[in-house]
């Protein structure tokens, strides 16, 4: 999980699911928001990751 400065997870309003735009291939992220206002990132342990080398 990252959080802007200053920002507490308890300080998280909501969490938003979003999924990749350019495929579907289950490493998407869950965003922060905080007073309407993005926050942070973190990602889910159900989502698999990818293991290419780029």
């Amino acid at each position: 999980m990252c959080l802007a400065e200053g920002e507490r997870p308890e300080s998280v309003g909501r969490w938003v699911r979003t999924a990749s735009l350019s495929h579907s291939d289950g490493d998407a992220m869950d965003i922060a928001v905080v007073n309407g206002r993005i926050a942070g990132v973190r990602g889910r342990s159900v989502d698999r990751q990818p293991r290419q080398a780029w």
